[in-house]
């Protein structure tokens, strides 16, 4: 707009912070003013990414509770009004998530990270983080860390990125996530899990991981993934096999990873 050319200066309507828009290639803003995400906020309202003291990694003394960006976006990477995998580009106090149309910046959700248990209608999860509802279970859901690429999720267990946002979860489509983690659980026994919902299954390398219950097969049944067995078994080498703790259970009850198993 023409308008919007002549804000700079003297000029200093009685405009309420987040009221006014602003955009490139000016970002003009009356006197006391900044534009931050599109929209022009007081200096007190305005983000992190918006002033100098950014560039030296020690927040705004004027945002009293700032976002710290976790990364810095990728040059030529567009995300709309905010980044949700570095954090930045929303004003003072806010995160950025993802709805169904796209980044949004919100207000800020709790202190909960990977793979802890969160309520998807509340949102719950740490700036960075979504909480994505899982298959089981009454309005449960997982904190998970959005990303770009692998690099981003640091998991010990070489966590990948490939976790799907989708529209299960009125988030937008396309946007990934970490997987989660490894996860200490029991499959003998059947708990340890952070959500009864959720069973105890155990992965090709004999780590144990909390998911919710698959198809249930039987012992010597053919299986794909970890979550094919039944609860007692682990899918091993495309097989059902039974789990044990001693030869007591079975003749040949043999250690892969932090697991037994009954070899054949």
């Amino acid at each position: 707009m023409a308008a919007a050319a002549t804000l700079g200066g003297c000029y200093d309507p009685k405009v309420a912070s987040g009221n006014l828009h602003c955009a490139p290639p000016d970002n003009a803003c009356p006197d006391g003013f900044v534009c931050s995400a599109g929209v022009c906020v007081s200096r007190g309202d305005a983000s992190v990414a918006d002033h100098p003291a950014a560039d030296t990694g020690v927040p705004d003394a004027a945002c009293a509770n700032p976002v710290i960006p976790l990364c810095t976006p990728a040059v030529g990477v567009v995300t709309g009004i905010c980044d949700p995998v570095c954090q930045t580009g929303c004003p003072c106090g806010q995160r950025c998530s993802v709805s169904s149309t796209g980044p949004v910046c919100v207000a800020p959700g709790g202190n909960k990270g990977a793979g802890q248990v969160c309520s998807p209608s509340a949102d719950d999860c740490l700036a960075g983080y979504a909480c994505l509802r899982e298959a089981c279970g009454s309005n449960l859901g997982r904190c998970y860390r959005f990303c770009r690429d692998a690099s981003m999720c640091g998991g010990s267990g070489g966590v990948a990125c490939t976790t799907t946002v989708n529209s299960s979860n009125d988030m937008a489509l396309g946007q990934l996530a970490c997987d989660l983690a490894e996860q200490t659980c029991d499959p003998l026994a059947a708990k340890g899990c952070p959500d009864p919902a959720l069973a105890c299954f155990v992965t090709s390398t004999g780590h144990t991981i909390c998911d919710c219950p698959g198809r249930n097969r039987h012992e010597n049944e053919s299986c794909r993934g970890y979550d094919d067995c039944a609860a007692g078994l682990a899918c091993l080498d495309g097989s059902c096999v039974k789990l044990c703790a001693s030869t007591a259970d079975c003749a040949s009850c043999v250690a892969l990873g932090n697991i037994h198993y009954c070899a054949r």
